[in-house]
């Protein structure tokens, strides 16, 4: 009986750490795909960044994209001919 008892207790022994384990594995994956859903929004805020930059750019031929040069803002001033802005 007091071999029944001990082997007993080791087998509950494993199964609480491979409960342990599964509850580790379940908790990196939710970490996961939270950090997925994350790119994917930051993903579809380029997307609508850049749908606004190529809205100025249709509404208006000249451009001027401000630019950080060494500490100072300058302007990079782009001129479109009006057919480049309707092939987008």
């Amino acid at each position: 009986m007091a071999d029944f008892s001990a082997t007993a207790e080791e087998l509950t022994a494993s199964i609480q750490e491979m409960t342990k384990v599964i509850e580790e594995i379940a908790v990196a994956a939710n970490q996961g795909a939270e950090g997925t859903t994350n790119i994917a929004q930051k993903s579809i805020m380029v997307v609508a960044k850049a749908d606004e930059v190529i809205y100025l750019i249709k509404a208006d031929n000249d451009v001027r994209l401000p630019l950080l040069v060494r500490g100072s803002l300058t302007f990079l001033s782009l001129r479109f001919q009006h057919n480049f802005c309707n092939n987008f």
